[in-house]
Formats: structure tokens, sequence, C-alpha cells
């Protein structure tokens, strides 16, 4: 941080002057916190993606043909329906 001797300036341009560090300082603050906490998503996102394997997948697509039954289709053009 830059000391500014406030003797040596106007009083207007010292005020000018330091609210310009301030916001310097807030915005820098916020940046390192958005910085941070991309950070920590981009690691749960790899220890999620870490978790996934193809067991869990057939399992899960196990699941959804239990819930939802078995779904075919026939042709590029068919549209399924809702039960």
């Amino acid at each position: 941080m830059v000391v500014h001797h406030c003797t040596n300036l106007s009083l207007h341009v010292c005020k000018d002057t330091k609210e310009k560090e301030n916001k310097n300082e807030k915005a820098a603050a916020e940046a390192e916190n958005t910085k941070t906490k991309a950070k920590a998503q981009a690691e749960a996102n790899k220890e999620l993606s870490a978790s996934i394997t193809d067991e869990l997948i057939k399992m899960k697509e196990a699941e959804a043909h239990y819930k939802n039954g078995w779904v075919t289709v026939q042709g590029a053009d068919a549209v399924i329906a809702g039960k």
C-alpha cells in the first residue's frame, strides 16, 4: 500500500487517492476470494469425477430401468412418449 502525506496534497486529492486505493484493495481481495472458490470447486469436481465408475453407471442404469421400465426405440425417427 502506498502511503500518501496529506500535508503535501490538498485534502480533496488526498481523499480521492485513498478512496482509489481502498477500491483497488477491495477488488484484489474479491479477486483472490473468487480464485479460492474456483480452485475449491475444481478440486470437488475432480473428486466427484473420479468417483464415477463403470460399476456405478451400470447400477444407476439398472435403477432407472427398475423405476421406469425399458424403453426401446426402432428407427431413427421414433418418438418416445411418456406413460
